[in-house]
């Protein structure tokens, strides 16, 4: 065989020119590449109905061998393979777990509880500023005369259940429950009920009046929604975070991961089904992610925390594919259904400055920021985690997607990350930037009314500025394509409106950004049409993914992320979330 392509790289080097006009293309992508050769080399010494392009047959003699293999290097890197612009997916980045996040995501309320606070029996002050020591998981381990307390569903006015709530704890203590809590009953050892009448701003108050002493103390506190308990199938909210979530086939998961700024290193740094609140450092436990996942039918977009180690990588991946089998349900981890793919990417923004990610990579080698070795550094690290993951999926590297992730603005950070990726022998699958939209150097003043916001981004933004760098990826993406002779789709790991003032209210404008979001301004359209707009320019820019940013949120000085503004809304009032819907519907 050896000999033979040999000869064969001869013959293409030798031949007249005229040659080139056999048509080497046997899998129909417009491109003369490698999948074209493997068709070839797979049917090698065969014999095949003459012509029969589907084995191999480029010289139409009924035979697969080096005369086929001669005349398709012949045309070696003719055409190109279009990448799938033109009908992009879309998928979602979650809100981080906060206990004031506006997304309420878990079924047991205090699975994204405020952190605990020292306070006293009667709860005054609310933290008295002293340390609450905890266990291994979180739960508080009191002195005496001491307690500790914590918040649950906050600033998520009608928009969390009202009803009948019922409490399970393990452990010798006693638990007191106010704010929006009332009718608070014992009906039993660990067990407890209230009601909440009215859902308010306040939400629930929680605390631990009194605790025996470890490994007695009380822990494992849950509390159950209306309608849910510890037999529910699913932990996660089903009249609303479910089936808003369904539509997207993406979920990308790095605010959830805390990964910006990470200090997560091994495994173990991260948190588990037992940890008391998944509003922590480290990030939400792996086995939510993959359940999350599991139960939508949808890909998951992971990244791996700059700090990581190897063992951390394996272990992450191995989980995804494999699970982990306890019969504790907390720390059961189910595998990632194999029906569904994975995207990896190293950090994120790590071309951002604001970032500690972006700064770590100067700190761990001096270099200059975006010199050549900056970006030798960033490269090797996506390259050893892609290069884990590969090696744990083998066999299903299908499953993979090996995102290479740079800025919208400016398409050379990209374009220079893929180089040194390649120059170290790493392979991505899909690069990807931002499709964020902004006003960018439009003359706003006091003056500015939310439909000159509008105007600005249909008739300006969107398809002077916007529009270029999402053509400016999209071409990228194809050259990448065609010198590795395999689609590498563009993708954007985030997108949607950016208006932001960041937090300097006293711009005489932000009045009008606020405004524009429809939230102080019900029924109005016009976000919807810009994000429209924007949605058709990323598409035609060549996109084949938009995971837009993100779910559920409260607007503010810093922005109005939120494509909802509560989990429970509909209609005029959620035109971003429409604006999405409506296009992946067409």
């Amino acid at each position: 065989m050896i000999h033979l392509l040999v000869l064969a790289v001869a013959v293409f080097f030798c031949a007249p020119n005229e040659a080139k006009a056999i048509d080497g293309d046997l899998n129909g992508d417009g491109f003369v590449g490698a999948l074209d050769l493997q068709i070839i080399l797979t049917n090698w010494g065969q014999i095949v109905t003459p012509g029969d392009l589907s084995k191999g047959d480029v010289f139409p003699d009924g035979f697969i061998g080096l005369t086929d293999l001669s005349f398709l290097l012949l045309s070696w890197g003719q055409g190109t393979i279009p990448t799938p612009g033109g009908d992009a997916s879309l998928g979602m980045n979650l809100t981080e777990i906060a206990y004031f996040s506006r997304e309420l995501v878990f079924v047991d309320a205090v699975k994204s509880a405020r952190r605990w606070v020292d306070t006293n029996p009667n709860g005054v002050p609310f933290d008295t500023g002293q340390t609450v020591a905890t266990d291994a998981n979180g739960w508080p381990i009191l002195g005496s005369g001491q307690s500790a307390q914590t918040l649950l569903l906050i600033d998520k006015p009608a928009s969390y259940p009202v009803g009948t709530y019922n409490v399970t704890f393990d452990g010798t203590g006693t638990l007191a429950f106010e704010f929006d809590a009332s009718n608070v009953q014992v009906t039993g050892a660990g067990t407890m009920t209230f009601q909440v009448n009215v859902a308010s701003d306040n939400g629930i108050l929680m605390r631990v009046v009194t605790s025996a002493a470890a490994p007695n103390h009380v822990r494992n506190i849950r509390v159950w929604m209306p309608g849910y308990s510890a037999s529910s199938p699913s932990a996660f909210e089903q009249t609303d975070f479910i089936p808003k979530l369904q539509p997207f086939g993406v979920i990308r998961f790095m605010d959830w991961q805390k990964i910006n700024g990470s200090n997560v290193v091994e495994f173990a740094d991260t948190s588990t089904g037992k940890t008391f609140s998944q509003d922590n450092n480290n990030g939400v436990a792996l086995k939510y992610m993959i359940e999350l996942c599991n139960e939508l039918g949808a890909d998951a977009w992971f990244c791996m925390p700059h700090k990581a180690s190897d063992a951390f990588v394996t272990e992450f991946a191995t989980i995804v594919r494999d699970g982990v089998s306890d019969p504790d349900p907390d720390l059961n981890i189910p595998p990632l259904d194999p029906g569904l793919k994975i995207y990896v990417e190293w950090s994120n923004e790590v071309w951002n400055v604001s970032f500690p990610q972006h700064k770590w990579i100067g700190d761990q080698t001096g270099a200059t920021v975006f010199s050549v070795p900056w970006f030798q550094k960033w490269a090797s690290e996506a390259n050893k985690d892609f290069a884990i993951w590969t090696t744990v999926f083998a066999g299903q590297t299908d499953r993979l997607i090996r995102v290479a992730a740079g800025q919208q603005a400016n398409v050379w950070i990209t374009e220079r990350l893929t180089e040194e990726i390649a120059l170290d022998g790493g392979e991505i699958d899909a690069v990807a930037c931002g499709a964020y939209f902004d006003h960018r150097h439009a003359p706003f003043n006091a003056s500015t009314t939310p439909q000159d916001i509008i105007d600005n981004a249909i008739n300006e933004t969107i398809p002077n500025t916007f529009a270029d760098q999402y053509q400016n990826h999209g071409d990228l993406a194809q050259q990448l394509t065609n010198q590795l002779g395999r689609t590498i789709p563009l993708l954007a790991y985030e997108g949607g409106q950016h208006y932001t003032v960041a937090g300097n209210t006293s711009l005489p404008y932000f009045q009008a950004f606020k405004d524009v979001q429809t939230y102080e301004n019900p029924g109005g359209n016009g976000m919807y049409e810009a994000y429209t707009a924007n949605l058709q320019a990323f598409n035609q820019g060549g996109g084949a993914l938009y995971v837009a940013y993100n779910f559920v949120g409260k607007p503010g000085p810093f922005g109005a992320w939120g494509h909802l503004q509560f989990q429970n809304e509909t209609g005029a009032v959620a035109p971003k979330y429409r604006a999405l819907l409506d296009f992946g519907g067409n």
